[in-house]
């Protein structure tokens, strides 16, 4: 069970990720000004995923400062794994529903 949704999900050119869950590896191409589904003005960035059918165009869109920030400290080309981690109040507790991206280098 699960291998048409994960096959689904490794085809879409969309990254979506649950509150909880992160990326496979995937390498950093480019990044560019674009406006989002709603018409607002995003960043998208773009990525290849590695599959068993060979190289697939990933992309996100994300309008979160933060984000931008970290992406502009890693280098075109880098392997990266990007995760959606839940956001917390000043005391340290889940609020519900919102969530912070976050990008690192894959080894």
């Amino acid at each position: 069970m699960g291998e048409l949704k994960d096959r689904a999900r490794e085809k879409s050119p969309f990254i979506t990720l649950a509150i909880g869950e992160e990326t496979p590896v995937l390498i950093y191409k480019q990044w560019k000004e674009t406006l989002d589904h709603w018409g607002n003005e995003t960043f998208r960035y773009i990525f290849e995923l590695k599959t068993s059918k060979g190289m697939v165009a990933k992309q996100l869109d994300n309008r979160s400062q933060h984000f931008a920030e970290l992406m502009d400290e890693i280098p075109f080309g880098t392997k990266v794994i990007i995760s959606r981690e839940p956001k917390r109040d000043d005391e340290g507790n889940v609020i519900d529903d919102k969530s912070i991206w976050t990008v690192k280098k894959a080894e």
